[in-house]
């Protein structure tokens, strides 16, 4: 075992020794309160309190549809700081395009120290799921085929519909390969990630069977083959 620890620059069985661990956070990093709000961003930085606040800046690119919309910098006069009992936070704010992904670097003294992603998630940018709002009046239709289980005469096909619109929606390349009278016996749907992984689904709006679990382990085992 401490042969294996040390291959791993870990600490071996210290016998009867006591270790102490001191690990140093970052002197300027983002707060876990900073967000994207629909067109303003609230950037929030902590600096370790015995700093001087106006050498640290924040600096930002705001990325548009898949594009460098802007470059700039908040300096740390233009910042409100706040101070705590071992640090201290200062807050800014930027307005940025409905939509947009802000990349941040908390810098001091000409350093970045820290980078970090920030994004709205009532807003995200999806041109899947905007095709298919326009088609599908907003999502109602995926919403019932995937959660209405009252609906008369409900479709198990729907629900296989709805399974396969929602893994293209969030990026999936995907097929209903079992969706036709020739093709019952395939699993119902092959899905592919941008990285060439690949799903294989099984769908049910019954109890989950034994045999439709050892189907799908089975059709697994061949496409690995």
């Amino acid at each position: 075992m401490n042969e294996l620890l040390a291959d791993y620059s870990l600490i071996g069985n210290p016998g009867n020794f006591v270790n102490i661990d001191i690990v140093a956070t970052s002197i300027a990093l983002f707060d876990a309160s900073s967000k994207v709000d629909g067109e303003e961003a609230t950037l929030v930085i902590n600096l370790a309190k015995l700093l001087d606040s106006e050498k640290c800046h924040i600096g930002y690119r705001v990325f548009l549809q898949g594009k460098v919309e802007s470059r700039e910098i908040i300096h740390g006069k233009d910042l409100t700081w706040v101070e705590h009992d071992y640090f201290h936070q200062g807050t800014g704010k930027v307005a940025i395009p409905r939509g947009a992904v802000l990349h941040c670097f908390a810098c001091y003294n000409g350093l970045s120290l820290q980078q970090a992603w920030l994004a709205d998630p009532g807003n995200f940018q999806n041109p899947h799921r905007i095709v298919l709002e326009e088609f599908h009046d907003g999502l109602d239709i995926l919403q019932s085929y995937l959660f209405d289980e009252q609906r008369r005469g409900r479709n198990a096909r729907d629900f296989e519909f709805g399974v396969v619109w929602l893994l293209w929606m969030l990026g999936f390349s995907s097929a209903q390969v079992g969706g036709t009278d020739k093709t019952s016996d395939a699993a119902d749907i092959v899905a592919t990630t941008p990285s060439n992984n690949i799903l294989i689904v099984e769908c049910t709006t019954g109890l989950l069977k034994s045999d439709k679990i050892a189907k799908l382990v089975e059709r697994v085992e061949i496409v690995k083959k």
